[in-house]
């Protein structure tokens, strides 16, 4: 898949219940791998995926696993409305659709060989988890 706005369909391999109303989804793709940027990368860190369920509509997460990893994806999804119920209602095995990734993610060059503090919570920690397995 080389187009970003062109929805693929994705498999849930495994679901880790982080809390009552958060959950890990991990996905991997139906046919063959996740494709690589030009870094080597399935996202950069910081980016965002759109990741929805037919007749529900779609959502941005922020992908929690390596960018190196193109064999699978984590996303984390906490139960607010509709759409995150219907995830938390998934079972493995379930097929979802995945866009993406979209935005510029974060500065990585630039804070490159710098010491780094990292503040983050909740469904915040995902990305910030992403950027560590890159650092």
């Amino acid at each position: 898949m080389t187009n970003i706005y062109q929805p693929f369909k994705v498999k849930i391999k495994k679901i880790e219940k982080h809390s009552d109303n958060v959950k890990l989804f991990r996905l991997v793709r139906e046919k063959g791998k996740f494709l690589k940027n030009k870094q080597g990368l399935i996202f950069n860190p910081g980016q965002f995926v759109l990741a929805g369920i037919f007749g529900y509509g779609e959502a941005p997460f922020g992908p929690a696993s390596s960018p190196y990893n193109d064999s699978y994806l984590d996303i984390v999804v906490r139960r607010v409305g509709t759409l995150t119920e219907a995830f938390h209602r998934a079972k493995e095995g379930d097929g979802i659709f995945l866009r993406g990734p979209y935005g510029n993610g974060f500065p990585m060059d630039f804070i490159e060989g710098k010491d780094l503090v990292l503040v983050t919570g909740g469904c915040g920690i995902p990305p910030i988890a992403a950027a560590i397995e890159y650092i």
